[in-house]
């Protein structure tokens, strides 16, 4: 928004992750079908009508709506959130944790040699320590 004054009751109407029934505008509007539905409040999109963008908590896709109704998080709201959040998680991921770079390349390297590499430095750094560490009665010396 660029050379445009920011009005606080506008653009910052809910703050991210607040809970919300977003406000459909259906056509025709005579209908018995619901006009709101749960979502999660993501942001302001930075237009000058102070549209946010939601969350929605039935298709997880993101919906622009400039009307809404701020409530407090039902339990069950956050019960589904957790589960899609697991479930996402699995597709993704898995259940490993993999350390990657900018390049999405995996690193390579062996959990044997860190530790090794580890301990050479310890040793240099803290020779006194290393000792202490090392001998088998190094509780009694410090007593």
């Amino acid at each position: 928004m660029v050379r445009s004054d920011l009005d606080w009751n506008k653009h910052c109407k809910v703050l991210f992750g607040s809970y919300c029934e977003v406000h459909d505008e259906p056509d025709p509007t005579n209908t018995m079908e619901p006009r709101t539905h749960g979502a999660i409040a993501l942001g302001p999109i930075g237009n000058m009508q102070g549209t946010v963008k939601f969350l929605c908590c039935d298709t997880f896709r993101v919906l622009k709506r400039r009307n809404f109704t701020k409530f407090n998080m039902p339990d069950r709201i956050i019960k589904k959130i957790n589960k899609q959040g697991l479930k996402t998680k699995r597709q993704v991921y898995g259940a490993n944790l993999e350390f990657k770079n900018r390049n999405k390349d995996h690193y390579e390297w062996d959990y044997e040699d860190d530790i090794n590499s580890m301990m050479d430095q310890q040793k240099k750094t803290s020779p006194i320590l290393t000792s202490l560490l090392s001998s088998q009665e190094w509780p009694l010396n410090l007593i």
